[in-house]
């Protein structure tokens, strides 16, 4: 969870300092970060130390999502852009099954430690890759929201905190006023974004019905893979006896499903 709250948090933010340090820089810095955390997540020895690796791991991918698109339309002409999304989008889900498959062989027979050792000499040729062939076009000004980031990443981590209790113990007090209160922090960011010359949040382009349909067709199709995913997970995991591949092979159908569909 800490992985995916970062994410949610810094890369609507990061993009803009691929705006104004250089694109190509920002996702080479993503790469090194990313897999500087993969190897200390490795070396692990508790929970916390795992968590807090997570997070560094999380900040080099934000990186990377957030300006490998702005890359790839930097790069490649208007002619043969979508064509260069499409094979960005094959390249995704390929990885996303031969990683969650690949995952599950490596923790079942060799250990937990290797599935982010193995991000390692991957970040490496990836990295020499950028380094030889991406180069920054394109700059702009832009200053990160510090304050809209500490302000939003505050509301998701509360409310993420007493959903996480309401699933785990059912509804009390306490969850209750945790999931209140994250969602007054989200009130709250929104009127301080609205109040802002740059607003993280441009909400006069939503009034592009293509755009807006976009992000909601969008929104929804991750709000039902993440919940069959995790939902899958779980269920499966609660099955004594149930190998990491078991579990693995499961959630590799369903996002095959999912792609298909």
């Amino acid at each position: 969870m800490a992985y995916l709250l970062v994410l949610a948090v810094t890369t609507t933010h990061f993009d803009r300092m691929g705006d104004q340090y250089g694109r190509s820089k920002m996702f080479n810095i993503g790469f090194i970060i990313f897999t500087v955390g993969s190897v200390l997540c490795g070396f692990s020895t508790s929970i916390v130390l795992l968590i807090g690796f997570r997070i560094v791991q999380a900040l080099g991918g934000s990186l990377i999502q957030s300006n490998s698109s702005a890359i790839i339309s930097d790069v490649f002409p208007r002619e043969i852009r979508g064509r260069a999304f499409g094979f960005n989008a094959v390249g995704f889900t390929v990885g996303a099954i031969v990683g969650i498959v690949l995952g599950g062989i490596i923790t079942t027979f060799v250990g937990w430690q290797y599935i982010f050792f193995i991000n390692a000499p991957i970040g490496i040729i990836a990295i020499a890759i950028e380094l030889r062939y991406l180069q920054d076009t394109y700059r702009a000004l832009a200053k990160i929201d510090i304050v809209g980031m500490l302000i939003f990443g505050s509301a998701l981590g509360v409310l993420s905190y007493g959903a996480t209790g309401y699933a785990a113990s059912g509804i009390k007090l306490d969850n209750a006023v945790e999931m209140a209160f994250g969602a007054a922090l989200i009130l709250v960011f929104l009127v301080y974004d609205h109040s802002r010359k740059n607003p993280t949040i441009d909400f006069p382009s939503f009034k592009n019905k293509v755009l807006r349909n976009s992000v909601a067709a969008l929104f929804f199709t991750c709000l039902g893979l993440l919940s069959g995913y995790f939902f899958g997970n779980h269920v499966s995991s609660g099955n004594k006896g149930s190998f990491a591949v078991e579990r693995i092979v499961a959630s590799c159908a369903r996002l095959c499903g999912w792609k298909f569909s």
